[in-house]
């Protein structure tokens, strides 16, 4: 089961903190996969270190006899504030001496064949989150905080460990490469798709990426509050991210918006690889903690203020708790989702696709119950992500986009028989 995070204050009743405990550390969910744990050897040579100083990380189970590696970006929040990211140094998200030697993945990293029989044989590599801005932040000197030392460093983590697979573990000579991401790591995966294909050994044949759950829309809380875009402008401003995001999303804006590119429809605009979108379109993370989070004071300890507007505690976490017009609230936020995606120029290139569900979930492509269950359009996630992949880049996206259904306004209110909701 999911373990609670250490930096995460709230003033709910014990089911709702465990709620969004769980879904910040959701990457780190035991269930079937071990990889190992290891610290860079590289990173004094790239100033790849976390928040708090200690050496990047990065969690491999090497597959001596193939050449494929299914590689993804860990995912857990961000740290929206100086004091946000001080109380995460002290926490596996920003210290690799906090993180645990053997990881547990389960889903589209597991090694059951019954479970992912497209990817159980892959090099599987996790890389450890433990900078805060979605492996973005690129401050060149140490940021003295009330009288202690913060390290921005999330870019130069990417740029190390790519090169750490290269010298250590035989990525040189991969021929297939998957890029997933989940959540912030989504997020990561929108942001450095096209960079990381810039770095890749000249071995690699096929690359293509697929964010999970990464699409996190700059949308107004239930009140008309931009309580994220805020949080992540500052974000963006503190760990100096403009050099960690698709360049073709910076040269496009004027200075002064040039943040926006910390939002994932930002850079998918842009995005040259081949791409899949996997996520839901009521993600429950975004009914938390965009649409009915709330403002913090300034220099707040806690990690957001997530699911806090009057009246949404119950509905934000658990969609059967709704009223049927918070539904209809959900039903409008789906379809500016639904429609961010299907507007972009991206979505409809060759060789693209997109398995979007209404499942009221974060994280479904690690879970092992639902990775060989959720369908759309009477195809199963796991499977539909595989068909995209070995698919030729001349294939219509239409050929593997997967759309979904719109909440019923009366109970049961999921559409979608085969989710496994809150």
């Amino acid at each position: 089961d999911p373990q609670p995070g250490d930096n995460l204050h709230r003033e709910w009743d014990t089911m709702q903190w465990h709620a969004v405990a769980a879904l910040l550390l959701y990457a780190a969910t035991v269930v079937r996969g071990s990889m190992q744990l290891h610290a860079l050897e590289n990173a004094e040579e790239y100033g790849a270190y976390c928040l708090d100083g200690t050496p990047g990380a990065v969690y491999v189970r090497r597959v001596e006899a193939s050449s494929k590696w299914l590689i993804m970006l860990q995912g857990g929040g961000w740290c929206y504030e100086e004091e946000d990211c001080l109380q995460r140094a002290g926490t596996e998200l920003g210290s690799s001496t906090k993180m645990i030697t053997n990881d547990y993945l389960g889903g589209i990293l597991s090694e059951d064949p019954n479970i992912n029989p497209n990817f159980y044989d892959w090099n599987h590599v996790l890389f450890a989150y433990c900078d805060g801005a979605s492996f973005s932040g690129n401050v060149e000197k140490p940021v003295e905080y009330n009288g202690h030392t913060l390290y921005f460093r999330g870019f130069k983590i990417l740029q190390a460990t790519i090169k750490e697979l290269e010298t250590s573990f035989g990525f040189d000579e991969a021929t297939d490469v998957l890029l997933v991401g989940g959540s912030a790591g989504g997020l990561a995966a929108y942001m450095h798709a096209d960079y990381i294909r810039t770095i890749l050994p000249a071995s690699v044949a096929r690359y293509k990426v697929a964010p999970l759950v990464g699409f996190f829309l700059d949308h107004p809380n239930v009140e008309g509050k931009h309580v994220y875009a805020d949080q992540m402008k500052y974000l963006w401003n503190m760990q100096n991210m403009s050099g960690g995001v698709n360049q073709k999303c910076i040269a496009s804006k004027s200075a002064e918006d040039q943040w926006q590119c910390v939002f994932a429809v930002e850079n998918y605009d842009f995005i040259e690889s081949p791409i899949l979108v996997s996520n839901g379109e009521m993600d429950l993370w975004q009914a938390m903690c965009i649409l009915t989070s709330e403002p913090l004071p300034p220099e707040s300890p806690s990690n957001g203020n997530c699911s806090s507007a009057p009246g949404w505690q119950v509905c934000s976490t658990h969609l059967a708790g709704c009223t049927p017009d918070q539904v209809q609230v959900y039903n409008e936020y789906a379809a500016s989702f639904v429609n961010t995606v299907t507007s972009s120029p991206t979505f409809r290139k060759q060789g693209n696709g997109a398995f979007v569900t209404s499942c009221f979930t974060h994280g479904d492509e690690l879970n092992d119950q639902a990775w060989p269950k959720v369908t759309v359009d009477g195809v199963v996630m796991r499977d539909a992500i595989w068909q995209w992949f070995k698919s030729p880049l001349t294939t219509p996206a239409a050929v593997n986009t997967h759309l979904p259904c719109t909440y019923n306004l009366t109970a049961p209110y999921q559409c979608n028989p085969t989710c496994i909701d809150n």
